[in-house]
């Protein structure tokens, strides 16, 4: 969003969409992955992972939808509104995801 933001030409545009692109592509590969090992082993795991995952995925596209509305509203107000809002928000989730553990699975010791 910065870099949208401070873009003087094309290749500013560009670098800020392959960062995007590769952002966006790395968070659609580990966010399954991350789901799966926060639920604990049991019979109903799948149907546990299924449902979380419908509900996340209901939510971000009701979320983003809203957000394109919002965006929309505030764009002829002022060009910079949406990406301020925008910036605003990835500097709060990346706060946020500085605070999430990764699942590390423990060996038992068997002596």
């Amino acid at each position: 969003m910065v870099i949208l933001m401070l873009s003087r030409n094309l290749f500013d545009l560009i670098l800020a969409e392959l960062i995007s692109a590769i952002a966006f592509s790395i968070k659609n590969i580990a966010e399954p992955s991350l789901l799966n090992e926060s639920i604990p082993p049991s019979k109903y795991k799948s149907k546990i992972y299924s449902k979380i995952n419908s509900k996340g995925a209901t939510g971000h596209y009701l979320l983003g939808a809203i957000c394109k509305v919002i965006a929309g509203f505030l764009f002829p107000i002022n060009g910079y509104l949406p990406i301020l809002c925008s910036l605003a928000v990835l500097m709060i989730v990346s706060v946020m995801s500085m605070g999430l553990i990764e699942p590390i699975k423990r060996k038992k010791n068997n002596q």
